[in-house]
């Protein structure tokens, strides 16, 4: 079970935007101690969702479906991060970027 505080502080992160609001309501069906849940974040972080163990991130078709509900603000961060690294090039931060999805509008990037 989740301390006060960590409770406190999720709730103030869902408020952030939609996209945020349904990763944390997706983690917390699980039931975790603080310091759990706090690994699961950072491997998340690090690593993404490849591990799987955000189940609605799995299969291909759902991280596209995902992408559909929240690319104004996945994009948003993106050119947040892009402004922040001093990349004159998109391509400079990630490998596989496919040239004929600039703006990440489609599933290829």
């Amino acid at each position: 079970m989740f301390s006060e505080e960590l409770k406190e502080r999720l709730e103030e992160m869902k408020a952030i935007d939609a996209m945020y609001k349904e990763v944390i309501e997706e983690l917390v069906q699980d039931e975790y101690t603080d310091k759990d849940f706090y690994n699961i974040v950072n491997d998340i972080s690090s690593h993404g969702c490849k591990s799987g163990i955000v189940t609605s991130m799995i299969n291909y078709e759902d991280t596209v479906k995902f992408y559909e509900r929240h690319k104004y603000i996945i994009n948003g961060y993106l050119s947040e991060h892009w402004q922040n690294t001093g990349c004159e090039s998109i391509k400079e931060i990630f490998r596989d970027f496919d040239d004929d999805d600039l703006l990440c509008l489609d599933v290829h990037n």
